[in-house]
This record gives structure tokens, C-alpha cells and sequence, in this order.
């Protein structure tokens, strides 16, 4: 991902995280390395690709989410749910 998490990433990720679910993938990993800014709509579609993820037997995994958005992310209650690494590599050296 990369820019802002708005309404208007909505289509893109929901078609990305289908595919994924559709190819069988049981670990999806959202790696916010290049996201600038989330609003109430991002977290939304989180919130819906964590719901769907948890009915279809998946994990949601988040790495390089910066201290203001752990703390979003926290205060949300998500990373209850969702395992968050510092890097992609963390994340990716969890999953496999």
C-alpha cells in the first residue's frame, strides 16, 4: 500500500485481498511502509478485511505501521486482532 488509506483505496484493496482469498493465501500481510495518512474510511476497509479474513480462516498481519498509527490502531482495538512487526521481514520470517 502506499499513499493515503481513504475511501478511494477501497476498490483496489478489496479486489487485491479477493484475489488473495480466491488463490487460497492464508496469511495476508498489510505493509504500511508508504502510507502517509488513514482516515475513518481506511480503517474501515481494515475493519471489513479483518471480518472477512476471520470468516474465511485467514491472518491479518500488519508491519512498518509508524507510532501514530499504532496507536490509532490500538485505540480501534485492531491490534487485538491483527499482529503487527516492525519490517516486512519480521512479518514475513513469522508467516512462513
Amino acid at each position: 500500500m502506499q499513499g493515503d488509506l481513504t475511501h478511494a483505496a477501497e476498490k483496489k484493496l478489496s479486489n487485491a485481498f479477493e484475489k488473495a482469498t480466491k488463490a487460497g493465501v492464508t496469511s495476508v500481510i498489510l505493509d504500511f511502509t508508504r502510507v502517509e495518512y488513514i482516515n475513518s474510511a481506511g480503517m474501515s476497509i481494515i475493519i471489513s478485511m479483518l471480518t472477512s479474513a476471520q470468516n474465511s480462516k485467514q491472518e491479518i498481519s500488519a508491519c512498518s505501521l509508524s507510532k501514530h498509527f499504532q496507536k490509532i490502531f490500538d485505540m480501534v482495538g485492531l491490534l487485538k486482532y491483527i499482529r503487527h512487526y516492525a519490517t516486512l521481514d519480521d512479518a514475513l520470517t513469522a508467516v512462513i
